[in-house]
């Protein structure tokens, strides 16, 4: 029986090239993409909060992690968390490693760097 709720937030996906040529390789198929990588690690990110809810029942709240895709091989490489209302470090620490190991489909011809909201909470 699944106990917990995990939601991605797509539509406060934010995006930003870091790139100095504005626009080059970045558009609608790579927001597509980067969500479509997201939602693959749904398992993974929803094993870690069961974890995590195992040492605090009550555990709630938003995770803003923010990823940078390296233009060669599309990996997800600089996963970090940029902000959160979780206070549990073993918990962000879970979802950064399964975040680390995605990687975009089609690379792009340079980096994008993506800032993903994702909610944690437990079902009543």
């Amino acid at each position: 029986m699944n106990h917990l709720s995990l939601r991605f937030v797509p539509y406060a996906l934010v995006l930003a090239l870091l790139a100095a040529c504005g626009g080059a390789g970045f558009g609608k198929d790579v927001r597509k993409d980067i969500e479509k990588q997201m939602n693959s690690a749904h398992a993974e990110i929803t094993a870690c909060y069961a974890a995590a809810l195992q040492r605090n029942r009550k555990l709630k709240g938003t995770l803003m992690v923010g990823v940078k895709t390296d233009p060669e091989t599309g990996r997800f490489h600089r996963a970090r968390v940029k902000s959160s209302e979780l206070k549990d470090k073993e918990l962000e620490q879970c979802v950064i490693g399964t975040i680390a190991q995605l990687k975009l489909d089609k690379p792009t011809t340079t980096s994008v760097e993506a800032d993903y909201p994702l909610e944690f909470k437990p079902k009543n």
